[in-house]
């Protein structure tokens, strides 16, 4: 039998194997593979998490429009003590606005067998943050029984954060006015109720951003008011 000599394997298992520098070449190039992988996924995810962010709050204003509006629509003449005044006061200079409007609305009761609707009262104002420096919030003030006994404070919910101006304007029939007392009007609503609200930017040096002015029809009407559009 023949008989391979020992330094044959050795030879072998040089020519076979990986040199030092061969194995740290592929560590580096898998490492700068894997960092490319990783920086691609995380731009990825930055990407998506800003258009979820920038959806939630497209959804968020659009919400706090809808609700403004319904309100809005179905405001009530004040001609009763249920319903109250209604009162829309300019706060503010004329760059910086931070108007108040309070009102009586009727709000669908969806119950079986009753009609009608409930009558409740809303408020709208801008109120700071508590728990933010230099916040400002649209809130939405609601009683919903005005008559009740229970004298517990309305329910404030917070339709929007990071508000820079809030201006109300109410249409008589020919102008629109930055202010509306109704008490001083015959208990005669407006026509109708534009909103004008502003955000504040994420950069303190661009301007602010303006959301799509909202001009809501007011369906009710007083009796002054049928009597003035029937006279046109």
């Amino acid at each position: 039998m023949r008989q391979v000599p020992a330094t044959a394997f050795h030879g072998y298992s040089q020519a076979c194997g990986f040199t030092l520098l061969e194995l740290l070449a592929v560590v580096v190039i898998s490492a700068l593979l894997l960092t490319a992988v990783l920086g691609a996924m995380r731009a990825s995810m930055t990407v998506r998490e800003k258009h979820h962010a920038a959806a939630l709050d497209a959804a968020a204003r659009q919400r706090c429009l809808n609700i403004m509006a319904a309100d809005l629509c179905a405001m009530v003449p004040p001609a009763t003590t249920l319903t109250g005044n209604v009162l829309g006061e300019q706060d503010g200079d004329t760059d910086l606005r931070r108007d108040t409007l309070q009102f009586a609305c009727s709000a669908n009761s969806p119950r079986s067998g009753v009609e009608g609707a409930d009558v409740i009262q809303v408020a709208y104002s801008v109120e700071e943050d508590d728990d933010q420096e230099d916040v400002s919030q649209l809130v939405r003030s609601a009683t919903p029984n005005p008559l009740a006994t229970d004298t517990s404070d309305p329910t404030e919910t917070v339709l929007l954060s990071g508000i820079a101006t809030l201006a109300f304007a109410y249409f008589d029939g020919e102008d629109w006015q930055d202010s509306w007392d109704a008490s001083l009007r015959s208990n005669e609503l407006p026509r109708a109720v534009r909103v004008n609200i502003e955000l504040t930017a994420e950069n303190d040096e661009d301007d602010h951003v303006p959301l799509p002015d909202l001009i809501v029809p007011v369906l009710c009407e007083t009796e002054e008011s049928e009597q003035g559009g029937a006279s046109e």
